[in-house]
């Protein structure tokens, strides 16, 4: 699929029931237990990893820079300047890789095509794309709350679609693959609104919802994006 080409939906009007949808979900998580709950925990470990080692970094430069230019005290604007550009770089370098990971993971489970736990870690062979799709993202999405905090969310779930978009075609640009999210998702973000709101009842228990919820929950986003973009037609590449 090319740049000038569309994410065509599943012909035909069929759409899942939101039930169907989460036993379809289900089904493919039947036998891929561990590595759903694997994913999970090893993204987990990368963001608290992530977040102890920019606590760890921030405050040791006012240390060193103090040592090297003999107990010069550092300016605190210039401290607080540097614990943002490392706050920024981990954000890009780690947080948002992982987040695109985390999200292909679920899908490439959905697709039986999943072979071990290392796969959370595409996103971060993929810079190229993960890093300015959650830009671009995070900044639409930024700029609309802006307006009220019922317009941000509105546009989440309009760009919800486009990792999974850029997962199947990688070579599309990032902002035509947010194009061509809005573009299918029109008329489809209060069924997946629905589909979200029904997982509550998970994360009551806190520990059965981590572990059992947030899986089960990102593997039927990842059966509502093949309800939404499957063609009866295999003739479309990935």
């Amino acid at each position: 699929m090319n740049c000038q080409q569309h994410v065509t939906p599943l012909k035909g009007g069929i759409e899942l029931k939101i039930r169907e949808l989460k036993s379809s979900a289900k089904s493919r998580l039947s036998g891929q237990w561990g590595l759903a709950i694997g994913g999970l925990l090893l993204f987990f470990a990368i963001l608290i990893a992530d977040n102890l080692v920019t606590n760890w970094i921030s405050p040791s430069y006012e240390l060193y820079i103090s040592s090297v230019t003999m107990q010069i005290h550092i300016n605190p604007m210039i401290n607080y300047i540097l614990s943002w550009i490392i706050l920024i770089l981990s954000i890009y370098l780690i947080t948002y890789p992982a987040y695109v990971g985390y999200e292909w993971y679920y899908l490439d489970l959905y697709d039986e095509k999943l072979g071990s736990t290392g796969a959370i870690f595409n996103g971060f062979k993929e810079y190229g794309i993960s890093v300015p799709f959650m830009f671009m993202k995070v900044l639409f999405i930024l700029l609309w709350s802006l307006l009220f905090v019922i317009p941000g969310i509105m546009k989440s779930y309009s760009y919800s679609m486009a990792v999974y978009i850029l997962r199947d075609y990688p070579n599309m640009g990032v902002v035509h693959a947010i194009s061509e999210s809005k573009r299918i998702m029109k008329g489809n973000k209060r069924r997946l609104f629905l589909l979200h709101l029904s997982f509550i009842g998970w994360f009551l228990i806190p520990i059965f919802g981590i572990f059992y919820g947030f899986p089960y929950i990102m593997t039927a986003n990842a059966a509502f994006y093949r309800d939404l973009v499957e063609k009866e037609d295999t003739s479309m590449s990935r």
